[in-house]
């Protein structure tokens, strides 16, 4: 019987992949259950979300909206529009989101780590390559019976922004 588990970073890269017995096949399953919530669109604006990283901190404390939503619209009329209202919103709650850095940033600090990334970094996952978001792929074969799903596990609290799909505590696959 085969338990193979692998883990993708958010370019679908393979990070991790290992044949466990069932057991630990089990366990590692059960802790992909336990995920970080993806912030709504309008606490977005209002706090940042992203403390454990420069660029998460860049992005989601100066212009979140710009970011995140504005300069993704398809329509180039439509993403002037966007970003014209968008940079209006993020330089009014500027100032909010300069308030709640602090606490927040703490808050995120003292959080409880996911089960998942102890699991990965005692199994020598570089940490670099699981900071925020992986895709957890199951796969179980007997015989001629297949069992395949993956899991998007989230390690840390996300903003929505267009990789939104990719990062949700979503299940794909029948298991």
């Amino acid at each position: 019987m085969i338990n193979r588990i692998t883990i993708q970073d958010q370019s679908n890269e393979v990070i991790w992949q290992s044949d466990l017995d069932i057991d630990e096949f089990n366990r590692v399953k059960d802790m992909s259950s336990i995920s970080k919530e993806v912030v709504p669109i309008f606490l977005d604006t209002l706090r940042c979300v992203r403390t454990n990283s420069l660029k998460g901190i860049a992005e989601d404390l100066f212009l979140p909206t710009v970011v995140h939503h504005a300069i993704k619209v398809e329509s180039i009329a439509f993403r002037c529009i966007a970003i014209v209202a968008a940079f209006i919103l993020d330089i009014g709650t500027l100032f909010i989101r300069l308030i709640t850095f602090i606490p927040f940033a703490i808050y995120n600090a003292f959080q409880e780590e996911v089960p998942l990334h102890q699991y990965l970094v005692e199994q020598e996952v570089d940490e670099d390559l699981i900071r925020e978001c992986v895709k957890v792929c199951f796969y179980q074969q007997e015989n001629n019976r297949r069992r395949e799903s993956s899991k998007f596990v989230n390690f840390i609290d996300l903003p929505v922004y267009d990789n939104y799909d990719r990062v949700t505590s979503s299940s794909i696959g029948n298991w």
